[in-house]
C-alpha cells in the first residue's frame, strides 16, 4: 500500500503539516520530524543541522584525506621492501 498524504495546494505549491508528514514517515518506518515547540524540530532545521553535519565531514576529510594518502604510500613501500627482501634472501 502506498502512503497517500493530506496535501493542500496554493499558487502551484503543494505542502502538507508537519504532522501529516509525521503520519507518513512513521508508515514508511522514518524517524518523525521534530517541531519547533521544544519537542522535535522542522524539516528546514533538520536540512540545515544535515547540511553542517556534511560541511564538517567534508572539512575533516579536507585535513584528514592526504595523512591517509601518505600512510598508504608508506605501507605500501614497506610491503615492497619486505617482499623484495623475502625474494632476495630466498635465493641466497
Amino acid at each position: 500500500m502506498i502512503p497517500q498524504a493530506v496535501v493542500s495546494e496554493s499558487n502551484g505549491e503543494i505542502s502538507c503539516s508537519v504532522e501529516e508528514s509525521n503520519r507518513i514517515r512513521a508508515m514508511l518506518g522514518l524517524k518523525p520530524l521534530k517541531t519547533d515547540d521544544g519537542g522535535e524540530t522542522s524539516a528546514e532545521a533538520v536540512a540545515v543541522q544535515n547540511f553542517r553535519d556534511k560541511a564538517e565531514e567534508d572539512q575533516k576529510y579536507v585535513h584528514e584525506g592526504p595523512m591517509w594518502w601518505f600512510s598508504a604510500c608508506v605501507v605500501h613501500v614497506l610491503s615492497c621492501v619486505v617482499l623484495y627482501c623475502v625474494v632476495h634472501v630466498a635465493d641466497v
